[in-house]
């Protein structure tokens, strides 16, 4: 998967502030094996079957580091993986900052 060629240049320019890294939901294996990592507090996680929401209380995602950063980069879910993919056409996953 091809990611926007300026995501990386925007997170460190300081313009963004992880607008896309709300709650959304994630298969459950995934959340069993990551949840450890999770860096801001868990306000609440939302049963919706075979995933979950992890809701920060902040509500930005509960992987999130200070530096707006992904504390599980590597190893973050798909859903996280399609957020400011050019090749997406749902205005959700579109990063708000790149081609402005």
């Amino acid at each position: 998967m091809k990611v926007a060629p300026d995501c990386k240049k925007i997170i460190a320019s300081g313009v963004c502030r992880a607008d896309c890294c709300g709650p959304v939901p994630i298969p459950r294996a995934e959340w069993l094996s990551l949840r450890s990592a999770a860096v801001r507090p868990i306000r609440e996680v939302l049963d919706a079957g075979d995933h979950v929401v992890a809701m920060g209380s902040d509500m930005h995602c509960v992987f999130l580091k200070a530096d707006w950063s992904c504390g599980i980069y590597a190893q973050r879910p798909e859903v996280c993986r399609k957020f400011g993919d050019p090749i997406e056409t749902h205005p959700c996953l579109q990063c708000p900052h790149v081609n402005k």
